[in-house]
């Protein structure tokens, strides 16, 4: 997260766990209407903001080609 800040990143979106990213302080990013451009379960899908300006951000998340 550290890293990804200081690159100038505002959110970090991933698929993972849903008991165990929460403990990093991810959250659902549905509630925040982030959603994934691919089927994956909701609960799974989770976002942290790593700015203000990150809590901002919706819409589709980008991810690799390797995703698809």
């Amino acid at each position: 997260h550290e890293i990804a800040q200081s690159l100038g990143y505002g959110v970090c979106v991933l698929i993972g766990h849903k008991d165990y990213y929460p403990r990093f302080g991810y959250e659902i990013a549905s509630k925040y209407g982030i959603t994934l451009p691919f089927e994956a379960p909701d609960d799974c899908v989770m976002v942290k903001f790593l700015s203000d300006e990150g809590k901002s951000v919706t819409g589709v998340a980008v991810f690799p080609p390797e995703f698809y």
